[in-house]
């Protein structure tokens, strides 16, 4: 029951477990300037820079990409920026050439100390790295075509036949999305998009 989304509240701006699952259910259900005024809460604080990018590329809001092409210098949150770009946009850095060498500053995660007790996998591992300047280049050259206020998902305003077809075409996060989409707007049960596409 969308008018229930308040109940999230708490969760979205509380760092924890339930943080992240909070905001892909909030930032796809709240009318766009509500939400627009949870991501402007939430980016008051910068310990939530994170989220803040997260809910973002969630929401679609083509209002934001600017931010998001800025947040794209930041090294910490390049490649995260990245992928909210894609899921609002759906331009595929790859398919247009948009990918940078990775900095060579950038600490591995995880390290070589012996000594260092984090052990896990940088969060972004598999995300590109955005070459800031031709990302903001095809925007300059696109961004015309998208309308401010409108919930887009990879490139396209959101509708039951283009969420079905990402979720058959689409990268396991992508399908997953497009799967809560669907699952939230009463079109489908929500799909495990864990199992493979069976051709």
């Amino acid at each position: 029951n969308k008018s229930l989304v308040s109940v999230l509240q708490p969760y979205v701006f509380n760092t924890g477990t339930h943080q992240a699952n909070a905001a892909q259910l909030a930032f796809r259900t709240l009318p766009v300037e509500t939400a627009r005024a949870w991501i402007s809460t939430l980016a008051k604080n910068e310990t939530q820079a994170r989220i803040v990018i997260q809910a973002t590329g969630i929401l679609g809001d083509p209002h934001a990409v600017n931010w998001l092409i800025t947040k794209m210098t930041e090294p910490k949150l390049a490649r995260l920026a990245g992928e909210a770009f894609t899921q609002i946009t759906g331009v595929d850095f790859t398919q247009h050439e948009l990918i940078a060498e990775e900095p060579i500053d950038q600490s591995q995660i995880p390290g070589d100390d012996a000594e260092d007790d984090d052990v896990g996998l940088d969060e972004d591992e598999n995300l590109p790295w955005p070459d800031v300047a031709k990302v903001t280049g095809l925007w300059r050259n696109h961004g015309q075509h998208f309308m401010v206020g409108q919930r887009y998902f990879l490139g396209r305003p959101i509708t039951a036949d283009w969420l079905k077809q990402k979720l058959a075409t689409g990268t396991q996060r992508q399908r997953h999305a497009a799967a809560l989409e669907l699952a939230l707007s009463g079109e489908t049960p929500l799909i495990n998009t864990r199992a493979r596409i069976l051709s």
